[in-house]
């Protein structure tokens, strides 16, 4: 195929777009602004009402946004205080997880995040909520910032965990498990 038109970018540098792995969207002038830095998509970590984020995707000539909705957290966790925290996104059993899901999938999420905390979601949940994720062809990125925390996430088969442990190391075993289960860990700095 003959290109319609030539471009000369002599003393220019041709980049492919940029990925933002975690954002937190909250309107379109943020789309605006990562589409000027050559954002082309950005993987927002919890944008709610829905209505907000379906509003925020699909735009034409601006950032390609893929979302999770709502994070599922835990009863007592730092995450329930947030100002507008809906209450479905706290799961107390399994059963709330596999429902949380559900809900998710139907709202169109591209992937789950859910913020494995301390304290948080307890591990039969955790586990309940990846189970029905990866059964939905879904993807779970996990928040953890603590070592409990992480190797929670990392037990129930999370594919993602963002941030790092800020209260110690990994140790050896656990780094190399990550390694093996090919575990995506990931710190943004957020």
């Amino acid at each position: 195929m003959v290109p319609a038109e030539t471009v000369d970018a002599k003393g220019g540098v041709l980049l492919p777009g940029l990925i933002d792995c975690h954002i937190h969207l909250t309107g379109t002038d943020e789309l605006v602004r990562m589409t000027q830095y050559g954002v082309t998509t950005a993987f927002d970590m919890a944008t709610w009402p829905d209505e907000l984020l379906k509003s925020l995707r699909g735009q034409k000539g601006l950032t390609d946004i893929k979302g999770c909705g709502l994070p599922a957290i835990g009863p007592g966790s730092s995450h329930t205080h947030m100002p507008g925290m809906p209450k479905e996104a706290v799961i107390s059993n399994p059963e709330e997880a596999k429902k949380f899901v559900e809900d998710r999938v139907a709202e169109g999420a591209d992937y789950i995040k859910l913020v494995s905390d301390t304290p948080g979601p307890d591990q039969e949940s955790i586990n309940a909520l990846v189970r029905t994720a990866h059964d939905k062809g879904k993807v779970v990125f996990a928040h953890a910032v603590n070592l409990e925390a992480t190797r929670m996430a990392q037990m129930a088969g999370v594919d993602i965990i963002t941030h790092a442990p800020l209260d110690g190391v990994m140790n050896d075993d656990e780094v190399r498990q990550m390694v093996e289960n090919k575990l995506c860990l990931s710190d943004e700095g957020y």
